[in-house]
This record gives structure tokens, sequence and C-alpha cells, in this order.
């Protein structure tokens, strides 16, 4: 059911004898609650549990219970990042920051060397760009007055945001058979780099040098360093929101900014599906054309997590996801009346007859319903 989970478990390391049907064996970690989601992932004697805390949060929240001492939901407990002075819940299921997954690694410890209990990576979004974050765990009781609730005992010590050096970009993890490996394979490309397989080390996630790319796709003919890329946003003209938005080009061409700049603009927004500031190789005709291509993240979508599109995107907010598209173009048009924006990138370097748009499937329906707002803003679709 996608309203509800049931997770049972059987411990085939358990020291019992195992007697009877393998039905007796199973072990209930939560029984079914309606509207309450959840996955478990094991770490150190713990079950790190996602959680949708019965819907009462927008996005998944993480918490822990040690396995054997699970009975239903009220034992799971926050994970606490204790590195600060004040300690803090790494994953509430607020706004802000979503979850999408959590992938352990135990590598071999030296006790003696402070070594963590384990290492943690996980996937989610922030700021509207893909994100992961490397957790080092250890075990011990949390006691502060500044948590509003109980903590876990097994909590985070260390944590680190992978940085890259574009600011527009997606990236994953892939398939890491071996989690006792000091490292962890990650996926990355941006819309100037092309897919490439890289080498991050758990104990220094931090160090760019200590990264190692182990395949990159070569694209035939193509020279990174003649283009760039832009990450910034645009004020919706409800004066609240601000819309994510991601610019491709020829780094010629928008030097010669005059407002007259040819620029196609894409846009989605539905079903909670994001557009990934990806790299795509069928771009660069038009780009080596002097065209600047941007991708508008409107609501709809999943860049800002499940409200983005569950509160904000769909029914009656539906049109938002218009909106959004219409401001951006006026943005690139200099036509918006919003004076604010994360700073003044793609602002007028355009003008409508110089402005296309393309949505693809529930694309096509952000197509129709822009157009038919601002007819006068586009010049082809």
């Amino acid at each position: 059911a996608k309203e509800s989970t049931e997770l049972h478990y059987i411990d085939l390391k358990s020291s019992k004898d195992i007697q009877g049907s393998i039905a007796e064996q199973l072990v209930c970690i939560s029984k079914r609650v309606d509207k309450l989601c959840y996955r478990v992932t094991r770490c150190a004697g713990y079950w790190l549990v996602q959680t949708n805390n019965m819907g009462t949060t927008p996005n998944v929240s993480l918490k822990a219970c040690r396995i054997g001492e699970e009975k239903d939901s009220s034992s799971w407990l926050d994970v606490v990042n204790t590195e600060n002075e004040l300690p803090e819940v790494m994953f509430t299921g607020g706004d802000g920051r979503s979850l999408d997954g959590v992938t352990i690694f135990s590598p071999p410890r030296d006790e003696n060397n402070g070594a963590p209990l384990a290492y943690a990576v996980v996937t989610g979004r922030e700021e509207g760009i893909p994100r992961i974050w490397i957790l080092e765990f250890a075990e011990g009781d949390i006691n502060d007055v500044t948590l509003p609730l109980k903590a876990s005992p097994l909590h985070v010590t260390k944590s680190c945001r992978l940085e890259f050096d574009e600011t527009a970009y997606d990236c994953g993890i892939g398939g890491n058979r071996d989690n006792t490996l000091p490292y962890v394979t990650i996926s990355y490309d941006s819309l100037v780099t092309p897919p490439s397989h890289i080498a991050i080390p758990l104990s220094s996630p931090e160090d760019f040098e200590a990264r190692r790319v182990l395949k990159e796709k070569q694209v035939e003919g193509y020279n990174k360093e003649l283009f760039g890329c832009e990450r910034f946003t645009v004020k919706s003209r409800d004066g609240e929101t601000d819309i994510p938005v991601s610019m491709v080009f020829q780094r010629d061409a928008l030097a010669k900014n005059n407002g007259d700049i040819p620029v196609h603009i894409l846009g989605y927004g539905s079903y909670g599906a994001s557009i990934e500031a990806s790299f795509r190789s069928t771009r660069l005709p038009l780009l080596k054309r002097g065209v600047v291509y941007v991708l508008a993240h409107v609501r709809g979508g999943g860049e800002n997590g499940r409200p983005w599109y569950e509160e904000q995107g769909k029914y009656l907010g539906k049109k938002n996801t218009f909106n959004d598209f219409v401001d951006v173009a006026r943005w690139l048009t200099d036509e918006s009346d919003q004076q604010v924006a994360s700073d003044e990138v793609g602002r007028g370097i355009t003008n409508p007859s110089k402005l296309s748009c393309e949505g693809r499937s529930a694309g096509g329906l952000l197509i129709g319903a822009s157009i038919n707002q601002a007819p006068d803003l586009f010049r082809a679709a």
C-alpha cells in the first residue's frame, strides 16, 4: 500500500536456534498505521528509519531505533548532529531539506584512531539542487535541554555536504556493491560537464584533491572551457517565492549581452518530477549558435521537495506552475516588476522577439497556458 507501511525482518545472525515456521521468526518494526510510511536501513546495530511522520511533515525525516527494541513508531528517536556546540536534528522533515535515501558504509575500524562506528551517505535535495551528505556516526546518550525531543544514542559526530566547482549540477550515488570500502562512488554531471563517476573518500569528503575521477564520458568535438553555467533565483509575482533557474551558454555569446541574445526556455512542473541541471549533448548545436538555454524549475516539480508539488503545484495551486514560467520569462526580457533576485544574472538578456519556449508531455500544458497568459512574451513555442 502506498498510504502505509509494515516491515518485518528475520535476524539471520541470532545465536538462538530457528524453530517453527518462518512467519513465527518475523519481527515487526512497526505495525501498519494509516498514513504512516517508512523504510529502514541497518546501521551499527540500529535501524535508521526514514519516515513521513504520518504526513505531519512536508518531507521525510530521519530517526533511529536499536535493533531488537523496536515495537512501534514511538520507539523511533531523532538522529542528532553533535558536531556543533548546540546539537541539532539533521533531517527534521521540514521544508528546507528533503531526504531521499541512505546508504551505509562500514570500512574496517581502528578504534584507537577514533574511527566512526559507520558512515552514512545520504541523498536528498536542498536549495533546489540534488545533494549528497556524508555522515559519521557514534553511539552515546544525548542529553541536551535545547532539543525538543529525546535523541537517539546513535548520533552524527561529523557531517559534510558535498560541494562542487559548478553551481548548477546533478549528482547521485550509484551501485556501491562493497560497503566495506573507504570511499563512495558517486555520479556527477552538470550543464557543462559530461557524466562522470567520482570516488569520494569517506574520511575526508571535503578534500577536492583526494577525489578521483574514475570515468568520464567523452563527447567528440566538445570543449568545456568555451561554455559556462549559472544558477540563480527569480522572485515570483507573489513577492515571496524564489523560483530556481539554471542557465547554460557559450561564454562569448553571453559576453556580448545587448539585450538581444536568443534564449530558449524549458519547463515541466508536474507530478513532483524534477528537471535536473544535467549535461545534454543535444543542446550543443543551439549553444554553438549563440543561444542561451534556460531551465525554469517551476512549482509542480520536485526541486524544492514535496511541498513544491503537493502544496504549491497541483490542484488549485497548479496556476503557480504557469505563473512561475511567465515570471521567469519576464525576468529574462527585463519586463519583471520584481526587483529582488539572488543577483542580476540573466536579467534583460533577451527580448520577446528572441525568446522561444518548450515543454513536453505535461510540460505541453505549461506551454499552452503560458502563451495564452502572455502571448506577446514569446516568439515561438
